[in-house]
C-alpha cells in the first residue's frame, strides 16, 4: 500500500506540475482513472503473487473480462490489443497477421510515432491506441499456457492461463462393477477451478459432476469419457469399465425402521408381545415383508423404511417399481412414498429423501409439512361408544393434536380388542409429512353401512390393486423438499407412510398396509 501511495503522490505531482487543465473536476476524473488503473495493476500483481491463474476470458466491445482461479473477475477496459501466436509462426494482433515471426512468450511491442504497433523495429501497419496512462494495459498476449499483460510503460505481468488436466487412477485389473450397483470414479483434476465436467458413454450423458456415481442396468463393457472444460480450453480422458451380471431378489431385503401410528391392526400386524422393543418389531416387520405378508402402518404418519439387495434403476420414462398393498375396488388407503439413494455409500438410509409426487400432491386439501402427535391412551378411561353405530366402541380412544390447531381421536371398534397404540412406543409419538386429502373417503350408503375410499389417479402405495397399471411408480416423479423435480439414477431405500387422516365408520381408520416392493426392472 505504501508503494501505491507513493505512486499516487508521484502521479498527482506529475499531473499537477504538467497540468494545463484548470477544470478541477477534470483533474478529479484523471485521478480517479489513475487510481483505477493502478488498482488493476495491483490486482494482477497480487494474482501473480498468489499463484492464481486465468480460467477464462471474454471480449465485449473494448473490454476483456477475466476470471481467475479464485473466481475473482477482473475487467480490463483499456481497449487493449489481443496478441497471439498464429499457426504459421507469426504474431497476430487482433486477428491480423503481423508477418513478424514469433519468439518468446510476448513480442517487443511499442507504439510508434506514426501510431502503429511496432514489434521490435518492424512497423506492423496495425493501428495502436495511445494508452491513457503508464498503468493502462495496452496489450494482452496469450501464448501457450501464459497470459501476459503489457502496460503503457512497457512493464509486464504474466499469469498462467490453464486448461484442466485430468488424472484417473485405474485400479489393478481395471474398473469392475456389478450391474444394478453403484459405481464411483473419482478423478484428480489439475487446474480444475471454475471448470465444468461431463461424463458420457457414447451419446449418453451420465453426469455433470466431477466424481462419477452411476449405476448400469445391464452387464457389458463400457467406455466412459470425462471431458473437463474451462474458459481457456478442454481436455478429456477415456476409461473402460466392465459391468458384471448378477442375480438379485425382487423384493425387500431389509427393514430399517418400522413405527406405525395408532390403528386397529397395530400390535397384531405384526404381533407385539410384552417386552418387544423397537428393534424386535423392526425384525418382525422385516420378516413379514420377506414373506410378502402384510404390515399395518396405522393412521396418518405411521411408516416403514425398506432397503434392497440392489439399486432400483431409473429407466427414465418407464415405471420402475410397485409398492404392493391390499387395495381393491373403491377402497384405497394411500401411502405416501419417499425414495432415497445411498449417496454416501454407507448402506444406511441417512441420505436426502425425495417424495414421489402423486396425483394428490397439488390437491387444495392436501397439507404439506403436516405434523401430528398421538397420545397413549389410558387403559382405564371410560369409553364413549357411538350411539348411532354399535360397532364403534370408543370415539375418544386415542387423542391426537396437529400443527393446524386441530384435535381429534382415533376410534376403537368392536372387531379389534387389542391396544391400537404401538406397545413399544413412548407416551406420545409425532409424525410429519404430506397429509393427503380425504375428500374421497365417504359413506356412499348414507346410512353408515358402506364406506368407500376412491383411489388417487397415481403415485401412492396401497392405492390401486397391485397388478393395476396405476399402481406402478416412476422414479422420475420424485421431488425435493422444495417441490422441485429431481433426476435420480436409481434408489436404494423406500419409505412409505400412511397418507390420510380419516375415519370410515365401522371400517375404522384409513390405514396403509403393504406387503413389499417389486422392482419392475427384474
Amino acid at each position: 500500500m505504501k508503494k501505491i501511495t507513493l505512486l499516487l503522490a508521484v502521479a498527482l505531482t506529475t499531473i499537477f506540475s504538467g497540468c494545463y487543465k484548470s477544470d478541477i473536476d477534470a483533474l478529479k476524473d484523471d485521478v480517479k482513472d489513475l487510481k483505477e488503473q493502478m488498482a488493476k495493476y495491483e490486482a494482477l500483481l497480487n494474482a501473480m503473487n498468489d499463484r492464481l491463474y486465468v480460467t477464462g476470458y471474454e471480449q465485449s466491445g473494448n473490454k476483456y473480462t477475466l476470471t481467475l482461479s479464485d473466481s475473482t473477475v477482473l475487467v480490463i477496459g483499456d481497449s487493449p490489443a489481443f496478441v497471439t501466436r498464429g499457426e504459421n509462426g507469426h504474431w497476430y494482433i487482433d486477428n491480423k497477421d503481423t508477418q513478424v515471426a514469433t519468439e518468446g512468450f510476448y513480442p517487443a511491442l511499442s507504439r510508434g510515432a506514426n501510431g502503429n504497433w511496432f514489434i521490435g523495429d518492424t512497423d506492423t501497419g496495425i493501428r495502436a491506441l495511445l494508452p491513457a496512462t503508464d498503468y493502462s494495459i495496452m496489450a494482452i498476449v496469450r501464448v501457450d499456457e501464459r497470459m501476459t499483460f503489457v502496460f503503457g510503460d512497457g512493464r509486464t505481468v504474466a499469469l498462467k492461463s490453464m486448461s484442466p488436466e485430468i488424472n484417473i487412477t485405474i485400479p489393478t485389473g481395471g474398473f469392475n462393477f456389478d450391474m444394478m450397483k453403484w459405481m464411483k470414479i473419482t478423478p484428480a483434476i489439475n487446474y480444475g477451478d471454475n471448470a465444468s465436467f461431463v461424463w458420457t458413454s457414447g451419446s449418453d450423458t451420465l453426469s455433470a459432476a466431477k466424481d462419477l456415481m452411476h449405476v448400469f442396468l445391464t452387464p457389458g463393457n463400457y467406455t466412459l469419457r470425462l471431458t473437463v472444460s474451462n474458459g481457456i480450453g478442454s481436455s478429456f480422458k477415456d476409461v473402460n469399465v466392465k459391468i458384471a451380471e448378477k442375480t438379485y431378489t425382487n423384493g425387500v431385503a431389509k427393514v430399517f425402521e418400522f413405527l406405525p401410528a395408532p390403528g386397529q391392526f397395530v400390535n397384531s400386524m405384526p404381533a407385539w408381545v410384552e417386552g418387544d422393543d423397537a428393534e424386535a418389531m423392526r425384525v418382525k416387520a422385516e420378516n413379514a415383508l420377506l414373506d410378502n405378508s402384510l404390515i399395518h402402518l396405522g393412521s396418518f404418519g405411521g411408516y416403514v423404511v425398506m432397503g434392497f439387495d440392489h439399486t432400483i434403476v431409473n429407466v427414465s420414462g418407464q415405471a420402475n417399481f410397485v409398492v404392493n398393498g391390499n387395495a381393491f375396488s373403491n377402497w384405497a388407503e394411500p401411502g405416501v412414498i419417499m425414495v432415497s439413494y445411498d449417496a454416501n455409500q454407507n448402506g444406511l438410509p441417512d441420505d436426502e429423501w425425495y417424495e414421489i409426487k402423486g396425483s394428490g400432491h397439488d390437491d387444495p386439501h392436501t397439507i404439506a409439512n403436516y405434523e401430528i402427535t398421538y397420545y397413549k391412551p389410558d387403559p382405564n378411561k371410560a369409553t364413549t361408544p357411538d350411539p348411532d353405530y354399535a360397532y364403534i366402541t370408543d370415539t375418544t380412544y386415542i387423542k391426537w393434536k396437529d400443527n393446524q390447531g386441530q384435535t381429534g381421536y382415533v376410534y376403537k371398534n368392536s372387531f379389534h380388542g387389542q391396544s391400537y397404540y404401538p406397545g413399544w412406543a413412548a407416551d406420545s409419538i409425532t409424525f410429519k409429512g404430506t397429509r393427503l386429502s380425504a375428500d374421497k373417503v365417504y359413506d356412499q350408503s348414507g346410512s353408515g353401512s358402506f364406506y368407500v375410499s376412491i383411489p388417487f389417479d397415481y403415485g401412492y402405495a396401497d392405492n390401486w390393486p397391485n397388478a393395476d397399471e396405476k399402481a406402478k411408480i416412476h422414479i422420475d416423479w420424485a421431488i425435493d423438499k422444495d417441490g422441485n423435480p429431481v433426476k435420480l439414477k436409481g434408489i436404494d431405500f423406500i419409505k412409505v407412510y400412511a397418507g390420510q387422516l380419516a375415519q370410515a365408520g365401522w371400517l375404522g381408520e384409513v390405514s396403509t398396509e403393504i406387503t413389499g416392493v417389486k422392482d419392475l426392472n427384474l
